[in-house]
């Protein structure tokens, strides 16, 4: 394999790549890696998409997995926002799903400065929350300090009073604890209806 790569040989390589995955199954995932690390290096844009495609399109869910948010990367890279915003839309429906490619989306979005849309991170934070929120406090936390840092204070009570029709209590107690703080803080204090959620 590396000594096609090496010699640019990309069909052979992948022709080596497709008949290693039949054989390894879910293990190949090494060897995936090596590969997309070597085409990475070389730059080579054709290869690495087409590379990037077939992995998340793997049937082995930790191959599938492991290069939704690369691929991501990569578009937001080589190919700008809206490009990747158009990647994001095709694969963030992919299972099993993956709240951590959510947060790497948002994370990028908050990345592009005076260009930031307010809106479309938020709502990207109210997917994340409703399609996994049920169990995971923190990201309603991430959205909710999010949008107190931004002065948004109706999308604070809209997460707020959301997070209390989701999470079991033992959560919601969790999230008003560290709600506390950030209520402290400037630019504003939070105010909830919702009675559980209420700081």
């Amino acid at each position: 394999m590396n000594h096609y790569l090496k010699l640019k040989l990309f069909e052979t390589a992948n022709r080596v790549l497709r008949h290693s995955v039949q054989a390894l199954k879910s293990k190949s995932l090494p060897l995936w890696k090596t590969i997309s690390g070597i085409f990475l290096k070389l730059d080579d844009q054709k290869w690495i998409e087409d590379l990037y495609t077939r992995g998340i399109a793997s049937v082995y869910t930790e191959i599938s997995v492991t290069f939704r948010i690369p691929y991501l990367n990569w578009c937001y890279k080589k190919k700008g926002r809206s490009m990747a915003r158009k990647l994001f839309q095709n694969i963030k429906d992919l299972q099993p799903g993956q709240p951590e490619l959510f947060l790497y989306m948002i994370s990028l979005e908050k990345s592009c400065n005076r260009l930031k849309n307010d809106v479309y991170i938020n709502k990207l934070y109210f997917e994340l929350c409703t399609k996994f929120g049920s169990h995971r406090m923190d990201i309603w936390y991430h959205a909710i300090k999010y949008n107190h840092e931004e002065n948004n204070e109706n999308d604070v009570a809209r997460l707020c009073t959301t997070a209390d029709s989701i999470l079991p209590q033992h959560l919601k107690d969790e999230l008003k604890d560290k709600l506390k703080i950030i209520a402290r803080k400037p630019p504003l204090k939070i105010k909830v209806a919702s009675p559980t959620i209420l700081i």
